[in-house]
């Protein structure tokens, strides 16, 4: 359920002061998406509370798709890096081209405010790739350096997927206070049903 969808449904209740069976239902799936952050809300106060360091809580879900995005960088990089380079090429050639008509034929021949008008976006554009490969330069060569970086990037996103995966199934087994075998077995189960 969305942000909005979960106001309107708030906003209804409060509003009206009456709550259909929907609007209940709708009230409990609220209450069930919330219920995971207000809980990881508290641990990170009481861990606080405690002098915990906390800054990384966050990070930690962002691993995977940190690693996704540099994956993507290191993937796409090198092409739109020569993409680049050949558009600075062809306005280049589009700018000599209203150079040289300018140079070469006459007022009559051409519509000069025109030319002018196109040459200054050209101009510009030319400069945002110039300044983009200039930019862009120190990475472009470190992709091309390290050509196994790619693949390396895409085994450690796979890896990472596998251990959240792991650490998304991992379930304690008591060793010596057997008696607390049943509500970790209660748990997992729990942790089953989602």
């Amino acid at each position: 359920m969305n942000l909005e969808r979960m106001m309107n449904t708030l906003g209804e209740f409060v509003e009206t002061g009456r709550m259909s069976a929907h609007t209940k239902d709708e009230l409990r799936e609220i209450y069930g998406e919330l219920k995971p952050a207000y809980e990881k809300q508290l641990q990170r106060d009481k861990s606080k509370e405690m002098g915990i360091q906390t800054h990384y809580n966050t990070s930690v879900e962002h691993i995977e798709k940190d690693a996704t995005v540099c994956m993507n960088v290191f993937n796409s990089f090198a092409a739109k890096f020569g993409e680049v380079e050949d558009e600075l090429k062809v306005l280049q050639a589009m700018q000599e081209d209203i150079l040289h008509a300018l140079e070469f034929l006459s007022d009559e021949e051409i519509d000069k405010p025109k030319l002018m008008d196109d040459l200054t976006v050209i101009r510009r554009q030319r400069r945002v790739a110039k300044d983009y490969l200039e930019l862009s330069k120190p990475l472009h060569g470190i992709v091309t350096r390290y050509e196994g970086l790619k693949g390396d990037m895409k085994n450690a996103v796979n890896e990472i997927k596998k251990v959240k995966q792991y650490q998304s199934n991992r379930m304690y087994t008591p060793r010596k206070l057997t008696g607390l075998e049943e509500a970790f077995r209660k748990a997992e189960d729990k942790r089953d049903e989602k």
